[in-house]
This record gives C-alpha cells, structure tokens and sequence, in this order.
C-alpha cells in the first residue's frame, strides 16, 4: 500500500490523483466520488479521519475543510495527529474563535513538526468547541467502508467536554464509527 491513499485503486499512481500544490498526503484524492458535508463534528469531542503517511514525511500543518455550515460562536479549535494505536504524536495551537466560514480550508501548524518514523495509517483529529460547529467536506463513501478497522472516520466518545489543545487525551479512546458514512477531506503539508 505504499503510496497509495485509502481509496487509491492497486495499480494507479499517486501521481494521478492531483494533489493540490505543496500537500504531502491527503485522506482523498482530487478525482474521488462526490463530495458531501458531514456532520461529524460535536462540540468539545475530538472527530479522527484515517489517512496514509510514508516514512520521512514532515508533517507541519494540518488542513480541514468546511463544507455548508460555517463556525459560529466558536471558543476552541485545534487539529492534531495521532498514530493507529491513538496516541498522541503532536496538536496545533488553539485557534480560538478566529472565522471558519462555509466552503474554506482551515490550516493549522502543529506545535511542532512531526517527522513520521514508519509509513502506515495514522489519525488526524480535529475538535472544535462552539455553539454551531462546522460541517466537513468530504467524499460519500458506502456505510460498510466504516465498519472495518481501523475505523476510517469516528470519534472518542469516552474523552468529552474537551476545551483546548492540552485537554487532547495522550491516548484517545476506541473510537465510534461516525454515523456519516464518508471520508472527511484531511491534507498534510
């Protein structure tokens, strides 16, 4: 699977899916499936998208995107990068309750960057404490794409009521498979 991202059929290259300008790895490729908001986010609850980083990779920044429903009321928000036991490898600053309006990319910096060690499947996570949350851009995928683990697209339903970067678990929970069925949108730079 090196390479190759969750919904890469075996034998296209990379290459081929268009990843936008200075993006290391996405969780969809530009030419994949329809696009759809998901509602995946809860206030204060820490939602994961599976995606595939190679050894050597730096990652940086995170990139989340809203889709129809933009933040409002917002107090927290941070993204951060686990590894496939849910383990905390690095988290953003909280960009507090700066704008995130409907159909943006949002991208964050990690406190600092994280260099991955063995290319496989880690998490990248994203919280968002506010009264109206944002809805997610992502691509529809068959509900049974979720039920296999790793989980592609969930939510540590234990850890709850979190309210900044530092409230993010060391170690998350089993993770809920969300009730959208999707892949979020999710770049690494």
């Amino acid at each position: 699977m090196a390479d190759q991202f969750l919904d890469q059929p075996p034998g296209v290259p990379r290459s081929s899916l268009l990843l936008p300008t200075a993006v290391k790895a996405a969780s969809l490729g530009r030419n994949t499936g329809s696009a759809s908001g998901l509602a995946s986010l809860t206030s204060g609850r820490q939602s994961f998208q599976l995606i595939y980083l190679e050894a050597g990779t730096p990652v940086t920044n995170l990139t989340f995107s809203s889709w129809t429903t933009a933040l409002a009321a917002g107090t927290n928000q941070w993204f951060s990068l686990y590894d496939i036991n849910r383990i905390k490898l690095a988290v953003t600053a909280d960009d507090t309750s700066a704008a995130w309006n409907a159909f943006t990319t949002k991208t964050l910096a990690l406190s600092a960057p994280y260099m991955v060690t063995a290319s496989g499947l880690y998490y990248a996570g994203i919280c968002v404490v506010a009264s109206t949350v944002p809805s997610l851009a992502g691509g529809v995928m068959p509900d049974g794409y979720n039920l296999a683990v790793p989980i592609n697209h969930g939510h540590d339903a234990t850890n709850t009521g979190l309210t900044n970067p530092a409230s993010a678990p060391a170690t998350a929970a089993a993770l809920t498979k969300s009730t959208a069925p999707g892949t979020l949108l999710v770049y690494v730079t």
